[in-house]
C-alpha cells in the first residue's frame, strides 16, 4: 500500500508561449503532452465506492480537453481492484470524455494486473484497454511505455519477451529522440536508460525502497524535437 500518495497526479508538460503556431504543420515545433497517474477508482473508500475518484478524474479530463495536448499517457493504477467491473466501467466512462482528437495511451499498475501477473491478467488488461505497453513516434520523437510490473517480478520469460520487444522498438527510432517511460513503482535502471539512449525518462513517483532517481531524468520536462 502506498502510505503517502496523491491519488491523481496531473503532470502537464507546458512548453513555450507559441501556442498559436500550428504544431501539426511543423514537426520541429515544441509540443506538450499530459501524464495522468493513479486514478485508482475505489482507493478512497477501500473498494466500497469511488465518488471522490469520479470527482477528481472528471476535473482532470476537463483540464485535458481545455489544454488539448498532443497526446495523453495514463499510468496505473487505473483502478484499485482489477476484478471490480464497476470501477473499470467508471474509469472508462470518464476517459471516453477525452476529445477523440487526443490520442490516449495506457500502462498498467500493480492494482490493474497484480504484483506478479499471470498471462491471463495481462490478457484481461489488453482486452479492456488495448495494450499493456506502447511505442509510437511523434514529431521526430519516439515514445515507449513499458509494463513495469514485469520488471523485477521474477517472471523471467515475460520480462525477457518485453525487453526483446523494447530492443526491437528502439531499433526503429533511427535518429529520433527517445522518451522511455519506466512506470509505476519499479526501478528505472541508469544502465537501461543509457543503453536506450533515452533523453527523457518519466516515473510518476519514487519509492526509496524500490527505486532511485536517475540523474538527468525528470517528472516534467519540455519536449523540443
Amino acid at each position: 500500500m502506498k502510505t503517502y500518495r496523491s491519488i491523481l497526479l496531473l503532470f502537464v508538460f507546458l512548453l513555450t508561449a507559441l501556442s498559436g503556431i500550428s504544431q501539426e504543420k511543423n514537426p520541429s515545433t515544441p509540443f506538450f503532452f499530459i501524464q495522468v497517474t493513479d486514478p485508482q477508482f475505489g482507493f478512497f473508500e477501500s473498494n466500497k465506492g469511488f465518488s471522490k475518484e469520479t470527482e477528481l478524474y472528471e476535473k482532470a479530463v476537463s483540464g485535458i480537453n481545455l489544454l488539448h495536448p498532443d497526446f495523453v499517457v495514463i499510468t496505473g493504477d487505473l483502478v484499485n481492484n482489477k476484478d471490480d467491473k464497476s470501477q473499470i466501467e467508471e474509469f472508462k466512462r470518464i476517459t471516453s470524455k477525452i476529445s477523440p482528437s487526443i490520442p490516449v495511451w495506457y500502462s498498467p499498475g500493480n492494482h490493474d494486473i497484480g504484483q506478479s501477473p499471470a498471462q491471463q491478467d495481462i490478457d484481461n488488461f489488453i482486452s479492456r484497454y488495448g495494450h499493456d505497453r506502447f511505442s509510437f513516434s511523434h514529431k521526430n520523437c519516439l515514445f515507449i511505455g513499458l509494463n513495469s510490473c514485469l520488471i523485477k517480478s521474477n517472471i523471467q520469460i515475460m520480462e525477457q519477451l518485453q525487453f526483446e520487444w523494447l530492443n526491437k522498438e528502439l531499433s526503429k527510432g533511427g535518429g529520433m529522440n527517445k522518451g522511455l517511460k519506466g512506470l509505476e513503482e519499479r526501478v528505472i535502471s541508469q544502465d537501461l536508460c543509457a543503453a536506450c539512449g533515452a533523453c527523457l525518462s518519466l516515473c510518476p513517483y519514487q519509492y526509496p525502497k524500490f527505486s532511485r532517481t536517475v540523474p538527468g531524468t525528470y517528472s516534467a520536462s519540455r519536449v523540443i524535437p
